[in-house]
């Protein structure tokens, strides 16, 4: 957590759901029958979305500058409506492993994403970096230069923070399997997370939380049976 988000009392957000379409679902959760919403409000909305490393830091600066009264929050509330009408879509197609017939229920998906203004650019880059970024080993600090390519988006006012999340969403739907989406066991819980495990076993959104309290319940109720 940085610390302008202990400054504000912000909690961090959950990303366990090894896609980032998949955290955006999971940025609404119901811990103990009560909801953390981390889009409640524009604030929570620019929290999340520098947490996610969806928008720079310097771009969320900028729009809290210059946004109106009102206008982070009503976009905070179509993030909401956006994840609660994609929530559905994955809830109807997860186990399946094909998607491409449901094509037709993703239109207004396409429609957020005519609005982008992306493009790329060139940057300079240490073949030391490049092979970390790629998760090789690399102890050395120096190397050659070459050049990388990088998508950049231009930020057209505050419903443009709009645009990052849909493009993770709609990579989720063209890259994903969705018979790996699953809802976690925990009796209470409502996150979903994609099941990248060898083994495809992963049973729960942490094992440190919901997977403990499924065994210790458990655990309890066989002692329970024990005479």
């Amino acid at each position: 957590m940085s610390e302008i988000d202990k400054q504000l009392g912000l909690r961090p957000a959950m990303f366990i759901g090894y896609a980032v379409g998949i955290d955006f679902l999971n940025s609404v959760s119901y811990p103990a029958g009560g909801e953390i919403d981390w889009l409640a409000d524009g604030e929570g909305l620019l929290t999340w979305l520098v947490q996610a490393g969806l928008v720079p830091a310097d771009v969320v600066a900028e729009m809290r500058t210059h946004s109106f009264s009102g206008e982070l929050d009503a976009v905070a509330e179509q993030a909401r409506a956006l994840r609660e009408w994609f929530r559905q879509f994955v809830l109807r197609n997860k186990g399946e492993k094909n998607i491409a017939s449901a094509l037709s229920q993703l239109h207004p998906l396409n429609d957020i994403l005519s609005r982008d203004e992306c493009y790329g650019m060139l940057f300079p880059i240490n073949d030391s970096e490049r092979m970390r970024e790629h998760g090789f080993r690399c102890t050395s600090q120096a190397g050659s230069l070459s050049l990388n390519l990088r998508l950049r988006r231009r930020w057209r006012g505050a419903g443009s923070l709009l645009l990052p999340i849909a493009l993770e969403l709609a990579r989720l739907a063209a890259e994903a399997d969705f018979s790996l989406i699953k809802s976690c066991e925990g009796p209470t819980c409502t996150l979903l997370f994609l099941d990248t495990t060898k083994s495809h076993s992963r049973r729960w959104c942490n094992m440190a939380t919901c997977g403990n309290r499924v065994k210790q319940a458990a655990h309890r109720a066989r002692t329970k049976e024990t005479p």
